[in-house]
């Protein structure tokens, strides 16, 4: 199986290519090694794959729809996984003109690009933070209406509409998975988590953001189980 991984240098997106790499999958990981946080932590991330000879590394932007063309010309995709996206919610806020650019006008380049190339088959990866306050615990995926309280949180949902709407004009089969904070090995070192090991190891105070209530956490080794195709839940959009 020929598997696009965008956003495949990434936190999750690195662990999933090494499972993916264990099943004899053939992995292309497309990834701009955008400096958000330092890329040379992104280049660890895969350094150990870079000889593998099912591994392909392509370094190019989903907001340049001419890479996404050239790279789907040059090669047959079975099915694409989309990680790729500017991920944080406090620095949506910042920068949400950019967020917005990448997480949606991305993705619409993908699954255009998906459709006039023949390719079918999409796993969305979207966020948790897409139910913002709208739905009452426990969370279920059916929950409405969705009101994300976030310029991140609203252009990963964005992003699951227009999945939604290519599912339906185009027949693209998708997945969406709404990953709730995940944390392990190689996470991103902007997230609460390492942040919070970092001020602790330094001995400075900790920045909390928000009323400080709990939250849920997934291990990535589980997110990645959930990625695989053929492994991911059948119920789609």
């Amino acid at each position: 199986m020929n598997i696009l991984l965008s956003g495949g240098a990434g936190f999750i997106g690195s662990h999933l290519a090494n499972q993916l790499l264990t099943t004899h999958c053939t992995v292309h990981v497309l990834d701009n090694f955008f400096d958000n946080y330092n890329p040379a932590h992104k280049w660890r991330n895969i350094e150990a794959n870079l000889v593998n000879s099912n591994y392909y590394l392509h370094q190019g932007d989903i907001c340049h729809k001419e890479t996404l063309e050239k790279l789907f010309q040059q090669y047959t995709f079975d099915t694409v996984v989309h990680l790729a996206a500017l991920a944080g919610v406090q620095a949506s806020f910042q920068q949400p003109a950019t967020y917005t650019a990448v997480n949606v006008e991305g993705t619409r380049n993908l699954l255009e690009v998906m459709r006039t190339s023949g390719v079918r088959k999409l796993i969305y990866c979207s966020s948790s933070s897409v139910y913002g306050e709208s739905c009452s615990l426990p969370l279920q995926e059916n929950c409405q209406p969705l009101l994300p309280i976030s310029p991140y949180a609203l252009t990963k949902y964005q992003g699951e509409k227009l999945c939604k709407e290519y599912h339906e004009q185009v027949d693209i089969e998708v997945t969406c998975l709404r990953f709730f904070t995940v944390y392990g090995p190689r996470q991103r070192p902007d997230m609460a988590i390492s942040q919070f090991l970092k001020a602790l190891l330094q001995q400075c105070p900790l920045t909390i953001y928000g009323e400080g209530s709990s939250r849920d956490y997934t291990y990535v080794a589980d997110i990645v189980q959930g990625n695989l195709p053929g492994h991911a839940p059948d119920e789609g959009i």
